[in-house]
């Protein structure tokens, strides 16, 4: 995990789903993301980066089993944010049969 100036945190994962990143797991991360509204998140592959509270501009990215991507968050909660975004990315998050 980089830990960047006051409180921004990011951290590297990549997508194990077998069908990458589709509307169930890029939700699932918007919600994550959502869950502290005083914490700015952000996703990145590539040179490309995204809010991560929008499920749809997480879609733009490349998103087949696979891709590498780098979460990031600033504010109070980005620790938090950025660690349940990993987790949950380890557990496929959380779709049943990919």
């Amino acid at each position: 995990m980089t830990e960047v100036g006051d409180s921004t945190v990011s951290r590297d994962f990549v997508v194990i789903n077998e069908l990458g990143m589709h509307v169930r797991p890029a939700t699932t991360l918007a919600i994550l993301a959502l869950e502290h509204e005083d914490t700015d998140v952000f996703l990145t592959s590539g040179d490309k980066t995204v809010n991560a509270k929008t499920p749809l501009l997480v879609l733009t990215l490349a998103n087949v089993k696979g891709t590498h991507y780098t979460v990031s968050a600033n504010g109070p909660h980005a620790e938090e944010v950025v660690e349940s975004i990993v987790a949950a990315a380890a557990r496929k998050f959380d779709v049943k049969g990919d």
